[in-house]
């Protein structure tokens, strides 16, 4: 359900609102976070590191992006 309710936002935000890049991050440590995101289709594309400050320090955090590149309903690239 989680995931399903992403990738409408995620798809709103870029057939809708018009925007063409859509990023999100979460612990390292929510795991739970990055299944939603992977099934929801927002790629994951690397880790910063030290870039979150929780009431228990600092943590690595995996960041995710979806382009309008990915979007199903994106025209096709004319080379």
């Amino acid at each position: 359900m989680a995931s399903r309710c992403v990738g409408a936002h995620s798809e709103r935000f870029i057939q809708d609102l018009g925007v063409d890049h859509q990023g999100v991050w979460h612990s390292v440590l929510n795991t739970a976070s990055c299944h939603v995101e992977i099934n929801a289709r927002v790629i994951p594309e690397g880790t910063l590191r030290s870039a979150l400050l929780d009431s228990n320090g600092w943590h690595d955090v995996h960041w995710h992006a979806r382009l309008r590149l990915d979007s199903p309903h994106a025209p096709e690239l004319q080379y």
